[in-house]
């Protein structure tokens, strides 16, 4: 067990990550409602921030530290495989898409593991995030439906992951 301390600690941690998420996805929502909003760059800009928003969901995720039998593993491969059809549909051949941001480790402390409610949590707000870009992707195109396809089957691997306790 714990001592006093440290389980205070994370505790606080997993309250306030906690509070993050519900804090931080309402607004999300709010300011990011499912229609997808005109750019002036048209479907190359509209892309572009859907990839970032990708981009985001996958680095939340490769932080999450708990043991989901790789259903998380899954859900960041669905994730990675929609940034491709996104990204690669706008480069001609020979070209290269823009560069995928470090990998950043699953802790910052090698030995302190996160409690299983922080990971839940992320794996939550992650589902909230990929249902926000699920509903700004229009299936009228090839490279929309690929990603749409890759994003839905991520939700559902989610689903899955935080059954596994």
């Amino acid at each position: 067990m714990l001592s006093h301390p440290r389980r205070s600690f994370c505790l606080a941690t997993a309250a306030c990550l906690s509070l993050a998420v519900l804090t931080g996805t309402e607004s999300a929502n709010a300011a990011r409602p499912n229609t997808p909003t005109p750019h002036k760059g048209g479907a190359q800009s509209q892309d572009h921030q859907i990839v970032g928003e990708l981009h985001s969901t996958k680095q939340l995720l490769e932080k999450a530290d708990h043991d989901y039998k790789g259903h998380r593993a899954r859900v960041v491969h669905e994730i990675s495989l929609a940034i491709h059809s996104l990204t690669h549909h706008h480069h001609p051949a020979g070209k290269a898409a823009e560069p995928k941001p470090a990998a950043t480790s699953k802790t910052g402390d090698k030995g302190m593991k996160e409690p299983q409610e922080v990971s839940d949590a992320q794996l939550k707000q992650a589902v909230q995030q990929l249902e926000t870009v699920k509903g700004q992707l229009k299936s009228g195109h090839e490279h929309h439906a690929k990603a749409l396809f890759a994003v839905s089957k991520a939700i559902e691997e989610l689903h899955t992951a935080l059954k596994i306790k």
